[in-house]
Protein backbone atom coordinates (compact mmCIF):
# COMPACT_ATOMS: atom_id res chain seq x y z
CA UNK A 1 0.00 0.00 0.00
CA UNK A 2 1.42 3.40 -0.96
CA UNK A 3 -0.45 5.94 0.98
CA UNK A 4 1.75 9.36 -0.03
CA UNK A 5 3.73 9.50 -3.26
CA UNK A 6 4.57 13.59 -2.98
CA UNK A 7 5.52 15.60 -0.17
CA UNK A 8 6.00 18.98 -0.69
CA UNK A 9 5.63 18.33 -4.40
CA UNK A 10 8.81 16.23 -3.95
CA UNK A 11 9.19 12.52 -4.51
CA UNK A 12 9.18 10.05 -1.56
CA UNK A 13 12.47 8.28 -0.70
CA UNK A 14 11.99 4.61 -1.55
CA UNK A 15 13.23 4.23 2.54
CA UNK A 16 10.44 6.87 3.78
CA UNK A 17 7.73 5.04 2.06
CA UNK A 18 8.70 1.92 3.25
CA UNK A 19 8.87 3.69 6.63
CA UNK A 20 5.63 5.24 6.17
CA UNK A 21 3.88 1.65 4.96
CA UNK A 22 5.42 -0.06 7.86
CA UNK A 23 3.81 2.25 10.20
CA UNK A 24 0.64 1.94 8.60
CA UNK A 25 0.78 -1.59 9.02
CA UNK A 26 1.57 -1.86 12.33
CA UNK A 27 -1.12 0.20 13.00
CA UNK A 28 -3.64 -2.21 11.53
CA UNK A 29 -2.04 -4.75 13.52
CA UNK A 30 -3.50 -3.20 16.56
CA UNK A 31 -5.95 -1.58 15.34
CA UNK A 32 -8.52 -2.93 17.84
CA UNK A 33 -6.09 -2.05 20.55
CA UNK A 34 -6.06 1.09 22.12
CA UNK A 35 -3.37 0.74 24.26
CA UNK A 36 -0.84 -0.69 21.49
CA UNK A 37 -1.90 2.35 18.83
CA UNK A 38 -1.21 5.04 22.15
CA UNK A 39 2.26 3.17 22.59
CA UNK A 40 2.95 3.41 18.72
CA UNK A 41 2.22 6.91 18.95
CA UNK A 42 4.73 7.51 21.27
CA UNK A 43 7.09 6.02 19.84
CA UNK A 44 6.83 7.65 16.12
CA UNK A 45 6.47 10.98 18.54
CA UNK A 46 9.19 10.68 20.60
CA UNK A 47 11.83 9.19 17.49
CA UNK A 48 13.04 12.50 16.81
CA UNK A 49 14.83 12.53 20.24
CA UNK A 50 16.01 9.38 19.62
CA UNK A 51 17.26 10.03 16.34
CA UNK A 52 18.92 13.15 17.78
CA UNK A 53 20.75 11.00 20.43
CA UNK A 54 22.01 8.31 18.18
CA UNK A 55 23.41 10.95 15.94
CA UNK A 56 24.85 12.30 19.13
CA UNK A 57 27.06 9.51 20.10
CA UNK A 58 28.15 8.41 16.80
CA UNK A 59 29.32 12.02 16.37
CA UNK A 60 31.28 11.57 19.92
CA UNK A 61 32.46 8.23 18.53
CA UNK A 62 33.96 9.81 15.32
CA UNK A 63 36.01 12.14 17.43
CA UNK A 64 37.25 9.40 19.29
CA UNK A 65 38.05 7.50 16.51
CA UNK A 66 39.89 10.58 14.91
CA UNK A 67 41.44 11.37 18.23
CA UNK A 68 42.98 7.56 18.80
CA UNK A 69 44.04 7.86 14.75
CA UNK A 70 46.27 11.00 15.51
CA UNK A 71 48.00 9.73 18.67
CA UNK A 72 48.59 5.84 16.76
CA UNK A 73 49.99 8.14 14.04
CA UNK A 74 52.10 10.21 16.22
CA UNK A 75 53.29 7.16 17.96
CA UNK A 76 54.03 5.36 15.47
CA UNK A 77 56.41 8.24 14.24
CA UNK A 78 57.81 8.60 17.41
CA UNK A 79 58.54 5.14 18.06
CA UNK A 80 60.40 4.60 14.61
CA UNK A 81 61.98 7.82 14.55
CA UNK A 82 63.52 6.99 17.85
CA UNK A 83 64.37 3.29 17.37
CA UNK A 84 66.94 2.83 14.48
CA UNK A 85 65.80 -0.62 13.40
CA UNK A 86 66.00 -2.24 10.38
CA UNK A 87 65.64 -5.55 8.83
CA UNK A 88 67.48 -8.44 7.06
CA UNK A 89 64.91 -10.61 4.58
CA UNK A 90 67.95 -13.37 4.20
CA UNK A 91 68.30 -14.12 8.31
CA UNK A 92 64.99 -12.70 9.77
CA UNK A 93 66.56 -10.21 11.92
CA UNK A 94 65.92 -6.86 13.15
CA UNK A 95 69.18 -4.82 13.60
CA UNK A 96 69.38 -2.03 15.44
CA UNK A 97 72.34 0.63 14.79
CA UNK A 98 73.18 3.29 17.93
CA UNK A 99 75.35 5.32 15.88
CA UNK A 100 78.24 3.06 16.28
CA UNK A 101 77.35 -0.33 16.05
CA UNK A 102 74.46 -2.62 14.97
CA UNK A 103 73.13 -4.90 17.14
CA UNK A 104 70.98 -8.04 16.59
CA UNK A 105 67.37 -8.00 18.01
CA UNK A 106 64.80 -11.12 17.28
CA UNK A 107 61.16 -10.00 16.74
CA UNK A 108 59.69 -10.80 20.31
CA UNK A 109 62.31 -7.82 21.27
CA UNK A 110 61.10 -5.06 19.26
CA UNK A 111 57.32 -6.51 20.09
CA UNK A 112 58.22 -6.37 23.82
CA UNK A 113 59.61 -2.81 23.19
CA UNK A 114 56.43 -1.68 21.32
CA UNK A 115 53.80 -3.02 23.82
CA UNK A 116 55.69 -1.85 26.31
CA UNK A 117 56.06 1.83 24.93
CA UNK A 118 51.53 1.46 24.85
CA UNK A 119 51.91 -0.07 27.90
CA UNK A 120 53.06 3.27 29.48
CA UNK A 121 50.71 5.98 27.65
CA UNK A 122 47.66 4.06 28.31
CA UNK A 123 46.00 5.51 25.24
CA UNK A 124 46.42 2.93 22.78
CA UNK A 125 45.41 0.05 24.58
CA UNK A 126 42.95 -0.75 22.10
CA UNK A 127 45.15 -0.45 19.33
CA UNK A 128 47.88 -2.52 20.90
CA UNK A 129 48.14 -5.27 18.63
CA UNK A 130 47.07 -3.55 15.68
CA UNK A 131 49.91 -0.54 15.93
CA UNK A 132 52.56 -3.53 17.01
CA UNK A 133 52.14 -4.95 13.85
CA UNK A 134 51.93 -1.51 11.96
CA UNK A 135 54.98 -0.78 13.47
CA UNK A 136 56.85 -3.96 12.64
CA UNK A 137 55.68 -3.80 9.18
CA UNK A 138 57.05 -0.57 8.64
CA UNK A 139 60.56 -2.11 10.20
CA UNK A 140 60.57 -4.77 7.62
CA UNK A 141 60.70 -2.22 4.57
CA UNK A 142 63.61 -0.54 6.13
CA UNK A 143 66.23 -2.98 4.80
CA UNK A 144 69.60 -3.44 6.38
CA UNK A 145 71.32 -3.19 2.88
CA UNK A 146 70.20 0.68 2.96
CA UNK A 147 70.83 1.76 6.24
CA UNK A 148 74.22 0.38 5.82
CA UNK A 149 74.54 2.71 2.57
CA UNK A 150 73.61 5.30 4.48
CA UNK A 151 75.84 5.30 6.87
Amino acid sequence: MNIISIIDNEIIDENIQKSINNVIKIYNIYKNNSYMKNKIHNYITNINNVMQKILVEKEERDKQREKMNKEKCSFNELFLQTHNYSYCHNTEYFFNYDGLHYDIYNEDDIQHEILTSITDGRILMSMKHRIKMNILKQIKERLIEQAVVNI
